[in-house]
């Protein structure tokens, strides 16, 4: 299938707006981001001159992925969909794929699809992660002046203050604080960076946009735009939940 081809028979419409989870249809149903997701892998595998741009390592990914359970690959494409950072487990809130998310993000931390927290050991990315009362918890152990600045400025003031300050029994402020923050922020995780780029480079070779691998919302950004052209196209059915219309011409 030759470049001009792929862009006449693509269902990602150029990106130009910055775009937000907010604006996708809160109807949407779970299935359909998973079957969006795995339309355009599919896609890809089926060709034969993409597929030859894969190597080992990216099909293993693949077939990782293929092996979660369902409730496994929902949840890590409304994570992928999500702008690429740290996220508190206790935020995270997703009924349409199971009330209790516990065994969804164990499944995805073990088959190595997200890391977790003991790979997390930058202070102002923990302090930025904590809710305003927790950091201002934290401000007053270490006796800042002033508790009430906003959260931004808070973190930068903790930061700073530690770099330069030791506890009574001589040990680093950074490390006491570091503890104590990590207490309050509890289980976090993140998309590990391999399996990430792996899927991220198929769905871009799939949608042939400018969109690039460094981008944090890129995730977000080419599922919405799957979303979007779908709808454009009249290629969705509402029946129960939306489907992808498997007739594409």
């Amino acid at each position: 299938m030759t470049k001009s081809e792929k862009e006449s028979t693509s269902v990602f419409p150029t990106i130009t707006d910055e775009v937000s989870i907010d604006e996708l249809p809160h109807n949407t149903s779970e299935s359909f981001y998973l079957d969006n997701f795995t339309f355009a892998l599919s896609s890809v595998l089926g060709n034969a001159e993409d597929k030859a741009l894969l190597n080992d390592e990216d099909l293993e990914v693949i077939n990782t992925f293929d092996h979660l359970s369902e409730a496994g690959r929902k949840l890590y494409v409304r994570l992928f969909q999500r702008k690429y950072r740290w996220l508190p487990m206790s935020k995270l809130k997703y009924p349409g794929i199971a009330a209790d998310l516990s065994f969804a993000l164990q499944e995805l931390l073990s088959a190595g699809f997200l890391i977790g927290e003991q790979n997390l050991h930058d202070l102002t990315v923990v302090l930025g992660l904590l809710p305003a009362p927790d950091l201002r918890i934290l401000a007053k152990d270490v006796r800042l002046a002033d508790t009430g600045q906003p959260k931004s400025r808070l973190v930068e003031c903790i930061v700073q203050h530690c770099s330069t300050q030791r506890s009574v029994f001589g040990r680093s402020m950074h490390s006491v604080v570091f503890k104590k923050a990590k207490r309050l922020l509890g289980s976090c995780c993140l998309l590990k960076e391999e399996p990430r780029v792996t899927l991220l480079r198929m769905l871009l070779l799939f949608s042939l946009t400018d969109i690039t691998l460094e981008d944090e919302d890129a995730g977000l950004k080419v599922l919405f735009s799957l979303l979007m052209a779908n709808m454009q196209k009249n290629c969705i059915s509402f029946l129960h939940n939306f489907k992808i219309c498997k007739g594409f011409t």
